[in-house]
């Protein structure tokens, strides 16, 4: 069920079908990442230019159908209020540095 806010400005429910890490491999996905190389490199880019002198913030990008990449949103996000599985907390704490 979409948020209130997403209803209000047309935005679809969505749920999460895995996460990617920045070298592109990734945990819990139930499809590939729809990105070539190059694509993945400049959405990493992008990322990294948005997050910049943050200690920990979550950055969302959509992949519209034709490829393009659309910074949707940043936002500061807690691992204790992120409702990420366990596994994935865990497998983000392994990656930390």
């Amino acid at each position: 069920r979409p948020s209130l806010g997403h209803k209000a400005c047309g935005i679809p429910n969505f749920a999460s079908k895995g996460y990617v890490f920045r070298d592109g491999s990734c945990f819990d996905c139930v499809e590939p990442v729809p990105l070539l190389k190059e694509g993945w490199r400049r959405l990493v880019q992008i990322v990294e230019q948005a997050a910049a002198g943050t200690d920990h913030i979550r950055i969302d990008i959509f992949v519209t159908p034709g490829g393009n990449l659309v910074v949707n949103e940043a936002n500061i996000s807690f691992l204790k209020i992120s409702k990420f599985p366990p596994q994935l907390i865990e497998e983000m704490r392994k990656r930390w540095l």
